[in-house]
């Protein structure tokens, strides 16, 4: 599979900019500089970070919301709790708990996508070193037998 063509497919196009830079992560890696790599990744991890603590945010939000109006937390959600409800309140209820899910789904299809990349950077950045190791080796092989 050609992950970096195929990345932008597996992309959530809203978030598309919170995406790691892969195209940037490969060149490095393929150009053996390797400290720019490590500079980028950790400035992408930075910002990945955010992300996720920024979206998890929200799900801790919603699910505040639904404890405060409600009485709602995971762990009280008896029959006593739910039959209690309103009727017109579990729309609301259950348009709450739809938007988490759905955030929660699409937060984890992100991380898969960023662990992919990661994965498949460190394969090449670690082919590459090898490479480039291989061929210094070879380099100075040759000018100490010619």
């Amino acid at each position: 599979m050609r992950f970096g063509r195929n990345l932008p497919w597996h992309q959530l196009p809203k978030w598309a900019d919170s995406y790691v830079n892969y195209d940037e992560w490969k060149f490095l890696a393929k150009a053996a500089k390797f400290n720019e790599l490590k500079e980028t990744l950790d400035r992408d991890t930075l910002v990945v970070k955010k992300f996720i603590d920024d979206h998890y945010n929200v799900v801790v939000q919603h699910l505040s919301i639904l404890d405060d109006e409600y009485g709602m937390s995971l762990d009280s959600l008896h029959q006593e709790v739910l039959s209690s409800i309103p009727v017109y309140e579990k729309d609301d209820i259950t348009a709450t708990l739809t938007d988490i899910c759905s955030l929660l789904i699409f937060l984890s299809d992100y991380i898969n996508v960023t662990r992919r990349a990661v994965e498949r950077i460190s394969t090449k950045s670690i082919y590459t070193h090898y490479e480039v190791e291989n061929s210094e080796k070879s380099s100075k092989r040759q000018m100490l037998v010619g």
